[in-house]
């Protein structure tokens, strides 16, 4: 049999090309590759808005804590500066 000569006709190789058998299905939009970046950046944000939260409520709470301390000193400096003036109303 010589191969030089063989050729395939159409119907034999349209099986190969058609979409039927592409990486991805026609009806499909993302790959499988889309979808574990997908995945990623999910658990990324995730992950973010979790840290994220934690910073808020940290800032939150040593802002009132500072803000507490300073009322309170500067109650306890005015209380000494009226007993060593007597000024009540000035202060």
């Amino acid at each position: 049999m010589n191969f030089e000569t063989q050729t395939h006709t159409d119907a034999e190789t349209k099986p190969f090309m058609s979409t039927k058998y592409s990486a991805k299905p026609s009806g499909q939009r993302f790959s499988i590759r889309d979808g574990l970046k997908f995945l990623a950046a999910a658990g990324l944000l995730t992950w973010f808005m979790f840290i994220s939260a934690g910073q808020f409520i940290s800032t939150i709470k040593d802002s009132s804590i500072v803000s507490v301390i300073s009322i309170q000193e500067l109650t306890f400096q005015g209380m000494e500066l009226m007993s060593a003036t007597f000024l009540t109303f000035e202060v």
